[in-house]
């Protein structure tokens, strides 16, 4: 475990500097973003970019590092958020399951594979 946190602080970091930058209360609930960050992070450290992201996968990477989230609904809402504020790009509507696609670049050494 304390080698993926490793793994995804570089990545961690530069998600949580986009997100405080684009979303000015996110400081102030930072715990809990902490904690979507964490899953998104974990989602992303070993796929593609263009790789769809669900909330079931950041639910999954959160379990990973803290095997436990606080709460399912609030990390949904967050990638809402996130999709709103343009950081990620929704595909679904409202009955089926959302995806979401990453709307920011991310510099390859953040990233836990090598592009071809």
């Amino acid at each position: 475990m304390l080698e993926i946190k490793q793994r995804i602080k570089p990545l961690k970091s530069h998600i949580t500097k986009l997100v405080n930058k684009k979303i000015s209360n996110s400081r102030k609930k930072s715990e809990s973003w902490n904690e979507t960050i964490i899953g998104l992070s974990v989602a992303l450290i070993d796929a593609p970019k263009d790789w769809p992201i669900t909330p079931g996968d950041v639910i999954g990477g959160i379990k990973v590092v803290r095997r436990s989230v606080r709460s399912d609904q609030r990390v949904k809402t967050q990638l809402r958020i996130l999709s709103s504020y343009g950081l990620l790009i929704k595909e679904g509507g409202l009955k089926a399951g959302n995806t979401y696609y990453l709307n920011f670049e991310l510099p390859g050494e953040l990233l836990g594979i090598q592009e071809a």
